[in-house]
């Protein structure tokens, strides 16, 4: 298991912390599920970037290892060969 490193951990501004908990729950995790949807958009590019010969499909487990860890990708492709 990684070690998380407290020099990479931001902390949001008081403003920010407030509008979160004025959200309603529908609210906060519309707003959560957009923003991974634009982190997963973000790393595929970078993947489909870096490694344009790559499938469609090691593109996608690439994109869940880089977001998810080594152990979730290791599932994914479990899945996908069953």
């Amino acid at each position: 298991m990684r070690t998380i490193d407290p020099r990479n951990i931001e902390v949001p501004e008081p403003a920010v912390i407030e509008a979160l908990r004025k959200m309603s729950g529908r609210e906060s995790l519309r707003q959560s599920l957009e923003s991974h949807e634009l982190g997963r958009r973000l790393v595929e590019s970078g993947v489909r970037g870096d490694h344009a010969d790559w499938s469609d499909d090691e593109v996608q487990i690439e994109i869940i290892r880089r977001m998810h860890g080594d152990a979730v990708a290791a599932l994914a492709v479990r899945h996908r060969d069953a």
